[in-house]
């Protein structure tokens, strides 16, 4: 699944106000030098979506250490005008992220007395 844009909103949907609180507050951080120049413009809340069966055998099958994940990720903000909370941006994107190997645990307390 390629990176696909799926709708944008410009202006909030309750009054038509263009101006942002996250969108002013992220600025003023990049400019401020808080935040990097690439930090994203909103706030983005990600949706991860995978069958765990596939993603079980991918990750057995990988030797790469990473695995493809979609999500839908969902850009909001919040009207500087009304306070209302809205959809900015909703996009799917596909990802590469990396396998983290955890090593198993043994019994609590060790190993049990009749198998040492």
């Amino acid at each position: 699944m390629p990176n696909e844009e799926i709708t944008t909103f410009d202006v909030c949907p309750v009054c038509g106000s263009e101006k942002r609180i996250g969108e002013k507050a992220i600025k003023k951080f990049k400019d401020d030098g808080i935040l990097p120049a690439q930090a994203a413009a909103n706030l983005v809340f990600p949706v991860p979506m995978m069958d765990q069966q596939k993603l079980q055998r991918a990750a057995l099958a990988s030797l790469t250490g990473t695995i493809t994940v979609n999500s839908l990720n969902i850009w909001w903000d919040i009207c500087e005008m009304c306070g209302t909370m809205y959809c900015i941006k909703a996009e799917t994107v596909e990802q590469q992220a990396p396998i983290r190997m955890q090593p198993v645990a043994g019994p609590p307390g060790g190993v049990p007395r009749n198998l040492r």
